[in-house]
């Protein structure tokens, strides 16, 4: 037995324990509806009901499934039921014209009271007012609808709980587990829907067909009879290998999952051929004027036939005498093998160039095109001239030692360089160490005078010449600010199965299979 006196910080644990104790006391007491003490009472009203049997004190009050309230009193009075409701603050005072109806929440019969909104704007209920009769609904207890059967389907139904409750005894996993696969029943169910709405038709034609079948039976009764005796047969045999049937069953669901897959794949092939069918219905279409023109061409190929008889007459001389030749040109093709060896590779690395090649031609032939004709009295009166354009940059003018930071030359451009797309993007260059190399060097005013083909009525200064370079040349821009175009280093060249700075024309080594 403990005789000495609690230390301050006992004490203060037992408070702070008894304390915890009282307000988990009052948490659940809250949480279970009861009432709390000292709490001031809110706005409250009267609901006479015809029979509220189940109706119980604290019950729930709702508006469209939210609760708004607690039913304070529960009091019998001379034919009806007295209830006493306390709505929540936020939803007080109610209209008028509310509406009141006992709604069961569960099969078990807890009750609960279902209020209408009402019209907002009109007149409120008033405090421990009583909502009028005529605005209260007759509620239809589960036991009213059992008492409107007569005696022996009341027992009936009660002998089929009973029957229900002893086939449920023991199998309580396996209801939940039933329960639980609902959801994806559900879900399977819904896609069976879905495939059979969009089958409406086809499902209609399906019924109609059922009809007159059945229409087929009535007017052949005799061999309806002989349908159900073989199909009791079926049955019978059926019976007899029933443990077949059984595995038969449990492999069911696997060949139904390995179904849908194969279904969902062959959807996802459907799908995907659908541009194929696309593509050679588009194909077929544009194929027929083709189609076409190859009748024309095999009537033509068929008169060419009929024309090689004497040709084929020609051949017996002049296949050997071919042979003959060929066997005496060998020596004289072997000694052609090393040249084509050395051509080849030129020409494969000039095709690379066809483009540029193609301009080259063009532009040559347009640029002798043009024409001139002699006003003057000399004899001839008119002529072609050779278009030409030179381009002049401060490196045109001196020679240098080392490139400017204008220069952008390239001796070995890629097949394409000068296209459009490569233009746009910038000048390629071969070397792009090179691009700064040297400051663009100034004009220098100090020369002799400028003699124009030796006419000397034609002399200009050196300082007329100076200006006339430096607005052609230099644009009329000091030196240091001379315009250099962007330096793009050019990509490496693949050729004769190298890859390069600049393309390797090599010799072949063996012969082209």
């Amino acid at each position: 037995m403990i005789k000495r006196i609690p230390s301050v910080g006992q004490l203060t644990a037992m408070v702070v324990f008894a304390l915890s104790c009282f307000s988990l006391v009052l948490f659940l007491w809250v949480s279970f509806g009861g009432p709390v003490p000292l709490k001031p009472q809110g706005y409250r009203i009267h609901i006479s009901f015809d029979e509220a049997v189940q109706l119980a004190q604290e019950g729930d009050v709702r508006i469209s499934g939210v609760n708004v309230g607690k039913v304070k009193k529960v009091e019998p009075s001379i034919g009806r039921t007295e209830a006493e409701l306390e709505i929540d603050e936020r939803y007080a005072p109610l209209p008028v014209d509310v509406k009141a109806m006992l709604r069961i929440k569960t099969l078990l019969g807890e009750t609960y009271i279902d209020l209408t909104p009402g019209t907002k704007g009109k007149p409120t209920i008033p405090e421990n007012g009583t909502l009028p009769v005529s605005q209260v609904s007759t509620a239809v207890e589960l036991d009213e609808v059992i008492r409107t059967f007569d005696a022996e389907t009341r027992a009936a139904f009660g002998d089929w709980l009973l029957a229900q409750g002893a086939a449920m005894n023991g199998r309580g996993d396996d209801l939940n587990q039933a329960f639980g696969v609902l959801p994806m029943f559900f879900e399977d169910t819904n896609t069976l829907m879905d495939q059979l709405r969009r089958q409406d038709r086809a499902l209609s034609r399906v019924f109609g067909n059922t009809a007159d079948i059945f229409e087929a039976f009535d007017s052949r009764p005799g061999q309806l009879t002989e349908l159900i005796v073989n199909f009791n047969q079926l049955l019978g045999v059926t019976s007899n290998r029933s443990q077949q049937l059984t595995e038969a069953f449990e492999e069911f669901p696997g060949f139904l999952r390995q179904t849908r897959q194969t279904i969902k794949r062959f959807t996802e092939f459907t799908e995907n051929s659908q541009p194929l069918i696309d593509n050679a219905t588009e194909f077929g279409e544009a194929s027929g004027p083709t189609l076409k023109k190859s009748v024309e061409a095999m009537d033509d190929a068929r008169a060419i036939i009929n024309n090689l008889e004497p040709l084929l007459d020609r051949a017996d001389t002049g296949l050997p005498a071919g042979e003959e030749f060929f066997e005496l040109a060998a020596p004289t093709l072997s000694q052609v093998d090393p040249f084509l060896r050395q051509l080849n590779p030129i020409l494969e690395f000039v095709g690379l160039y066809q483009q540029e090649i193609t301009a080259f031609l063009a532009n040559d032939a347009a640029a002798g095109q043009a024409q001139f004709t002699n006003t003057g009295n000399s004899a001839r009166q008119s002529g072609h001239y050779l278009r030409a354009m030179a381009t002049m940059t401060p490196d045109s003018l001196a020679y240098l030692t080392n490139r400017t930071t204008g220069s952008r030359a390239n001796a070995y451009p890629v097949p394409g360089a000068l296209s459009k797309d490569r233009l746009l993007a910038g000048l390629q260059v071969f070397d792009s160490s090179q691009c700064a190399a040297t400051a663009m060097p100034p004009l220098n005013s100090n020369g002799a005078d400028y003699d124009a083909a030796g006419q000397t009525d034609a002399k200009m200064n050196s300082a007329q010449w100076m200006e006339i370079l430096n607005n052609i040349v230099y644009g009329n821009l000091p030196s240091t600010t001379y315009p250099a175009p962007a330096c793009n280093q050019q990509s490496p060249m693949t050729f004769g199965g190298e890859t390069t700075q600049y393309p390797h024309v090599r010799k072949r080594t063996t012969p082209r299979a």
